[in-house]
């Protein structure tokens, strides 16, 4: 008795599956489309490519949110000579107080 239930029970779950998917719809949030033929954004051999001067100077840092509140900053970077230095300072733009 239990076998024929089986289809009938695999058949609605199928079913709920496809009408929750079927009815997701995330919307349209900007009318940007991306063009087809290929942009160049920045060119490779701009300045902001370039090494920065001064030995084992610091490259390609990031700076990230670090909390969801807003209250901290994760900063990384990478040195290619040798391990750098794993201090940052900071400051308010119209401070005169460096931390």
């Amino acid at each position: 008795m239990g076998v024929i239930w089986y289809p009938l029970i695999i058949s609605v779950i199928v079913f709920f599956f496809f009408f929750v998917f079927e009815s997701v719809d995330g919307g349209l949030t900007s009318s940007f489309v991306r063009q087809i033929e290929k942009t160049i954004d920045m060119p490779l051999d701009s300045d902001v490519f370039s090494v920065p001067p001064g030995y084992n100077a610091p490259q390609q840092v990031h700076i990230t949110q670090g909390d969801h509140v807003g209250k901290a900053v994760i900063v990384s970077w990478v040195t290619m000579e040798e391990q750098g230095s794993d201090i940052v300072i900071y400051w308010r733009k119209d401070g005169t107080t460096k931390t």
